[in-house]
């Protein structure tokens, strides 16, 4: 490998016994002119990387790549000054939060410019959303089409609960109606008569006529919707064969 003094990289390059996918150069300028911005960019990294671990200091890369494309973003290379990110292309918030804050802030007010507010730094300074990640969704509805929408009646996630696991009249001072406590919790449980089917939530079972795939349990007397009969509720005495029919 030859280490060289001076520019010449377009030359060089075209010679048949250099590799030009091993030949680098530490003169910017010449880079973006001959390779284009990408490759600046690369090159602006490498440098910026040798430079910060060149006395054992450590850096973590993703803070190096975000200055090189902030240099490099436009499609030219730009000066981390008032006179290169900071220019006149920005908004006045933007240009206050490097430098000179409070003239860049008179100039503003005197030439009554204005701020989109669509920077980052911008919305961090006002508190407000940034324009990045899922801040950068924009939704957006067509009422025609919404004038001619078929409205569905699909039942609710409240009208499946109220059938699937509410106890209508069997509430307490914390649960009212849907899923009361187990007998088993209350004090006098002992006391209380034991039967098979201690709450009214298991003694029947629910066939779904529109639904075949959701099976839930309801009360004996909740046997149909509000919306019609769309529910055939199958009581506990409809399982029970009487002695003598059996097969």
């Amino acid at each position: 490998m030859l280490d060289t003094e001076g520019v010449n990289l377009l030359e060089v390059l075209c010679n048949e016994d250099v590799d030009a996918s091993r030949t680098t150069s530490d003169h910017l300028s010449e880079v973006i002119g001959v390779l284009g911005i990408e490759a600046v960019r690369r090159a602006l990294l490498d440098e910026l990387r040798v430079v910060i671990s060149f006395d054992g200091s450590y850096v973590n890369y993703r803070h190096l790549v975000i200055l090189c494309d902030t240099m490099t973003y436009r499609g030219h290379l730009m000066f981390i000054t008032r006179h290169g990110i900071n220019r006149n292309s920005t908004g006045p918030m933007m240009r206050c939060s490097f430098e000179e804050t409070v003239d860049i802030l008179l100039d503003a007010a005197a030439y009554a410019e204005s701020d989109s507010l669509r920077g980052v730094t911008e919305n961090i300074m006002l508190g407000q959303l940034a324009t990045i990640g899922t801040g950068d969704s924009v939704l957006y509805i067509n009422e025609q089409m919404l004038q001619q929408a078929i409205e569905l009646q699909l039942p609710s996630y409240i009208d499946v609960l109220e059938l699937a696991g509410s106890t209508p009249n069997h509430s307490t001072s914390s649960h009212e109606g849907m899923m009361s406590p187990s007998y088993l919790l209350s004090p006098n449980a002992r006391s209380s008569p034991i039967t098979h089917h201690p709450s009214p939530m298991l003694s029947s079972r629910l066939m779904l006529l529109e639904w075949p795939s959701l099976q839930a349990i309801v009360p004996h007397h909740q046997r149909e919707f509000q919306r019609g009969p769309l529910v055939r509720a199958i009581t506990k005495e409809e399982f029970i064969v009487p002695k003598g029919e059996e097969e």
